[in-house]
């Protein structure tokens, strides 16, 4: 028969929560103290990148969805920034992907440390993320994403191990729409062209921002 130290040696974090759940569930006096923050741990391991601290996926498309219907009945615009850390797979293969972690949580904290407490800082996969800047026009997040890339091109990586030199520094490429109702009317199209602004910034020659426009739409379905 396994042994129960065996099989916790194989279970994951979030299955641990899982169980000590369920524990306190069965007993025939729950304590409500312990079940809260057992709640809470379930909260955060469900709506939160687990590398950066950042918000996940699933939790920026269901902000996204909220934020657009405010958005709407409001008539108060939203605006989305999408940044790439530029090289990132050049930036791995030469220093090793526990340097790479720790670009991308370097990465994260800066997103945090310029960003308002209203925004919404999230990976979006790989080294792709996101901000999401509700009741924010264009002129705006375009200044909060510059002040992003500015902080991430001056920031300081802290070595994982001791490595060559050029570990500390990365940079990343922005690109930058707003929610106005006319050209983009969707979260959807949001994240679809503050994407489509963020190819225009590559294409540009990187670390920089670029902002949507109409005219993006011709330049990206010719390339």
């Amino acid at each position: 028969m396994e042994k129960e130290s065996e099989r916790l040696g194989r279970i994951t974090p979030l299955e641990e929560i899982i169980d000590r759940f369920k524990h306190e569930l069965q007993k025939s006096d729950p304590d409500k103290g312990k079940l809260d923050i057992l709640f809470r741990e379930l909260h955060s391991f469900a709506t939160t990148d687990n590398l950066t601290s950042l918000i996940n996926y699933l939790s920026l498309k269901y902000i996204l969805e909220k934020e657009e219907a405010r958005a709407l009945r409001t008539k108060n615009p939203i605006s989305g920034i999408v940044i790439d850390l530029d090289g990132f797979k050049r930036y791995n293969d030469n220093y090793g992907h526990e340097q790479g972690n720790e670009a991308l949580r370097t990465t994260a904290l800066v997103l945090v440390n310029n960003t308002r407490k209203s925004d919404y800082c999230a990976r979006f996969g790989g080294e792709e993320l996101f901000v999401a800047l509700p009741e924010t026009n264009l002129e705006i997040a375009r200044s909060i994403a510059e002040r992003i890339r500015y902080g991430i091109e001056n920031v300081d990586i802290k070595p994982h191990t001791p490595l060559r030199e050029g570990y500390n520094k990365i940079t990343a490429s922005l690109g930058v729409t707003t929610m106005d109702f006319e050209y983009v009317r969707t979260a959807q199209e949001l994240c679809a062209y503050a994407d489509r602004a963020l190819y225009e910034a590559k294409r540009k020659g990187k670390n920089r921002v670029e902002v949507y426009s109409p005219e993006l739409v011709e330049v990206t379905s010719k390339s």
